[in-house]
């Protein structure tokens, strides 16, 4: 207590108590979903309180002075919740200013700071972990826990293989579990817990979480396609060796995809896909390499893909690659094969005679074939297309029976003559007509220059 007098000799006394600033416990700053929530509790009913924000970049604002409430434990607490939505990460300060008992001074009595980060956090409580496969292990990775001031730990339960997985920072969500069998399931159960060890979350509907191990996907090699380019109705052999480094080949697909070529109305080419023929679709069972072995015949000609997928262990494990098959009318097994023969020089006498006689050799031409008949241009103008009976021919057969490549086939030979008139050096020309399956086949066609003397 302190008195004076002023100039009129008044005596006044001032009443001067000394204050001190509240006393702050459990203070704390902590995440809740995309928000940050200021926490702390004060020794003195009824404080009177606010908080400046301090972002990274400097700025800052201010929350308006509020009354500190009794929580249940009948302490007088501040709980505020800064909205974080849009705000830069890095380290963010709240410092906390109080007045005295008296409501007389303002104090600075606490500062908090908290890193902001990019964090997939769970916006209830509900939380589902995702598992990633890789080759010998898999990774869980889950949102953090909306309420980061009550968390105490994340446990991952295994089942297969039994094993306890703890991760007690909160801002850890994923953990990579290795030194697994390729191509195995494994399977286990999430919970969180609270910083007094009671369970707050377990995985409910599904109560589990299941992940399949990788693997390395397999190889395909010793591929062989023979003959390539192949002709209509030709037997091509397809050969390939399937291996898998890790686990077992499980199903092995060969697709044939057939392409036809056109021409629009101003001769442009347009390739078009045709039909798909699957050639070999099979499960394998524990082995770690297949062999692949398949003959086929394509019956149209043009630009055809073979196409190879193999499965590993794992549902996402394959290999898969294409192979261009050529297939040319011209290499046609079916189509009639000839050669002819004939003296290179008569005379013209000779020829008015006898004739000049042509041999037809009749190399291969298919059994099945119907209106065989020999086209030949003698090169004097003449142009004759002649018959051929089958009863001329003798049947033999070519692969083995019940085989794509088995035919059987007509061969012999025929002759023909013409009649000269003059003399001169002549080119015969000769091909071979057939039809098989309502389909019109022709040979290459041969030739045969020869001189008629005087």
């Amino acid at each position: 207590m302190t008195s004076f007098a002023d100039d009129v000799n008044t005596l006044r006394v001032v009443c001067q108590a000394n204050t001190n600033p509240p006393v702050v416990s459990n203070a704390q700053v902590t995440r809740v979903v995309n928000a940050l929530e200021v926490y702390c509790e004060f020794d003195i009913v009824g404080t009177q309180y606010y908080i400046k924000h301090t972002k990274p970049d400097g700025t800052s604002t201010t929350t308006p002075f509020a009354t500190a409430l009794l929580n249940s434990n009948n302490k007088p607490h501040v709980r505020k919740t800064f909205d974080m939505t849009g705000q830069a990460y890095g380290v963010h300060t709240f410092t906390i200013y109080a007045k005295d008992m008296y409501n007389t001074t303002t104090y600075e009595v606490y500062t908090l700071q908290k890193d902001w980060q990019k964090l997939n956090i769970a916006n209830a409580p509900v939380i589902w972990p995702k598992v990633e496969p890789g080759i010998g292990f898999i990774t869980i990775s889950w949102p953090a826990w909306y309420k980061e001031a009550e968390f105490g730990k994340y446990v991952i339960q295994m089942e297969r293989p039994v094993k306890t997985i703890e991760v007690t920072e909160y801002t850890t969500t994923s953990y990579k579990l290795t030194g697994l069998t390729p191509g195995d399931t494994y399977s286990g159960t999430f919970k969180v817990y609270d910083k007094a060890g009671n369970i707050i979350y377990s995985m409910q509907n599904p109560p589990r979480f299941f992940g399949h191990v990788g693997s390395i996907a397999p190889t395909i090699s010793n591929v062989s396609i023979t003959p390539n380019p192949a002709g209509t109705n030709q037997e091509i052999r397809f050969l390939a060796i399937v291996s898998d480094p890790d686990t077992n080949i499980t199903h092995v697909n060969l697709v044939l995809q057939e392409y036809v070529e056109t021409t629009d109305s101003k001769g442009n080419l347009i390739t078009q896909m045709g039909k798909t023929t699957t050639l070999i679709d099979t499960d394998v069972y524990n082995t770690k390499t297949y062999h692949v072995s398949h003959r086929f015949i394509c019956s149209e000609p043009g630009k055809h893909k073979l196409i190879l997928k193999a499965n590993g262990a794992s549902p996402n494990e394959f290999t898969q690659a294409e192979y261009s098959v050529i297939v040319q009318q011209g290499l046609d097994p079916s189509m009639p094969k000839i050669s002819i023969e004939g003296p290179n020089q008569v005379p013209l006498k000779q020829i008015l005679t006898d004739g000049y006689q042509l041999k037809i050799n009749i190399i291969s031409v298919d059994a099945e074939s119907e209106n065989i008949k020999a086209v030949i241009d003698w090169g004097d103008g003449t142009v004759k297309s002649e018959m051929i009976e089958l009863e001329s021919l003798s049947v033999s057969t070519t692969g083995k029976e019940g085989s794509p490549d088995f035919r059987r086939i007509l061969s012999g030979s025929v002759y023909t003559k013409n009649y000269y008139q003059k003399p001169g050096v002549y080119v015969i020309t000769v091909y071979i007509q057939s039809e098989l399956k309502g389909k019109k086949l022709q040979s290459q066609p041969v030739r045969l220059e020869i001189r008629v003397t005087e």
